[in-house]
């Protein structure tokens, strides 16, 4: 049996950059009594992936979908819709009820796919891909931002 100073390290990859501004935007909020005033409140964001500029902030109590879509709305006039999104697997963004490779070969062949949350929904419309990040650490570089 091996020693903990012997095991090996998990160490990450880390993801490409985009190659161009505005290819993906990484969203995300993250809860923390900021102010000091026993409220958890939570900045929601769009950071540019290609050069970590923040495109947008809008704070609210919580992360919830009234912060998401706010902080969505205020990007869309000085920069436009990223063309790809990157999100956390919470419920604001995915409904997580099912897991595709859990699906029966009936329903894959019929073509299956998950329900769209309200958020999904916009992304589909203004013709956005949303991809869920599988790990915290895949969204480091917005983690690192709300410094969490």
């Amino acid at each position: 049996m091996s020693s903990p100073q012997n095991t090996p390290q998990c160490r990450r990859t880390m993801r490409e950059r985009g190659a161009k501004v505005g290819e993906l935007a990484q969203t995300g909020a993250s809860p923390f009594d900021r102010l000091s005033l026993g409220v958890r409140y939570a900045p929601h964001g769009f950071q540019d992936d290609a050069t970590e500029d923040i495109r947008t902030l809008y704070l609210c109590e919580h992360e919830r979908l009234q912060g998401c879509f706010e902080a969505f709305r205020a990007v869309l006039p000085g920069y436009g819709a990223p063309e790809a999104l990157y999100a956390d697997r919470i419920g604001i963004y995915f409904i997580n009820t099912k897991k595709p490779e859990r699906w029966s070969i009936e329903e894959q062949l019929a073509g299956k796919t998950l329900d769209k949350t309200q958020f999904g929904h916009i992304a589909q419309t203004v013709g956005r891909e949303l991809t869920p990040a599988r790990s915290p650490q895949a969204k480091g570089r917005i983690e690192r931002r709300w410094e969490t």
